[in-house]
């Protein structure tokens, strides 16, 4: 993502050089090098290409306004959205827990201050887990 407008600048230089060695390799298709090797090379390329193009449209969609943002106050339903996905996984605080690396305890903690002092990578982490595929999660939870 990029954040600010030099971030932003040095983007547009790295795709316009990006855009360059795509046809630098596109030119080595005719040279003795493998075809396979070309080929790989061209995926890279291109990978790094769509990503830098992707990521300065999203930056110019904010900048002028087309981008739909969602509501910043959402932040505040995250700890009950975490609860109520605990609940809807019918994981204990445990399992949660378990799932995460962390005591019961602390899982305890956290949703009786409503994730208060969790920290942003914490509740990131918590949120990940509890988004794994309700199928896999159930297996786990068997085989315990």
């Amino acid at each position: 993502m990029i954040k600010n407008e030099k971030q932003y600048n040095s983007a547009k230089a790295k795709l316009q050089k990006w855009l360059i060695t795509k046809e630098q390799v596109l030119t080595r298709v005719a040279s003795d090098q493998p075809e396979w090797l070309v080929a790989e090379q061209l995926f890279g390329v291109e990978e790094q290409i769509r990503q830098l193009g992707a990521e300065i449209e999203e930056y110019d969609a904010t900048v002028s306004g087309k981008a739909i943002l969602p509501d910043p106050s959402l932040v505040s339903e995250i700890p009950l959205l975490l609860i109520r996905w605990r609940i809807a996984r019918h994981w204990t605080q445990r399992d949660l827990a378990e799932q995460v690396g962390l005591h019961e305890n602390q899982i305890q903690k956290y949703e009786s201050e409503n994730y208060g002092h969790a920290s942003l990578q914490t509740v990131s982490k918590i949120a990940a887990a509890l988004k794994l595929d309700k199928t896999s999660s159930e297996q786990d939870r068997a085989r315990l």
